[in-house]
């Protein structure tokens, strides 16, 4: 069993991959939305998969404007490959993947210096090893 971790923006879709025993997970590509349904059916038809996808809500627990598309996003991945969707907050994800050094304090997207599009394949990672070590 695979699980394949998703970071869903509006520009940008992290996905990391776990390693075969579902214990690691690896940081792997980031596409455009566009690109990554059919990247990611590719995926489910090489072998079993399960995916987890990270929903987006304000500290209050309500949901933030992207997560109307984070929820369409799931529901055509689950049907076009058939496989269980996961849902897991994604709070602080891209913070903790962009680390502070060289940032604002106040907004992890904002940089100083040029931030590589693998930054979101990081954040994918960071939520799918949180779901690895929860049912571990």
């Amino acid at each position: 069993m695979r699980y394949v971790g998703i970071d869903y923006g509006s520009r940008r879709v992290g996905i990391a991959v776990s390693d075969d025993v579902g214990m690691m997970a690896f940081p792997r590509i980031t596409l455009a939305p566009g690109e990554a349904l059919a990247y990611l059916e590719a995926l489910a038809k090489e072998q079993q998969t399960e995916f987890v996808i990270g929903i987006s809500r304000d500290a209050q627990g309500h949901d933030n404007k992207i997560q109307t598309a984070i929820g369409d996003f799931a529901l055509r991945l689950h049907e076009i490959t058939n496989a269980v969707v996961h849902e897991i907050p994604e709070a602080f994800t891209s913070f903790e993947a962009h680390g502070r050094e060289g940032k604002e304090q106040l907004h992890a997207r904002k940089t100083s210096a040029p931030v590589g599009e693998n930054i979101d394949a990081k954040a994918a990672a960071l939520l799918l090893q949180r779901f690895l070590d929860r049912i571990h």
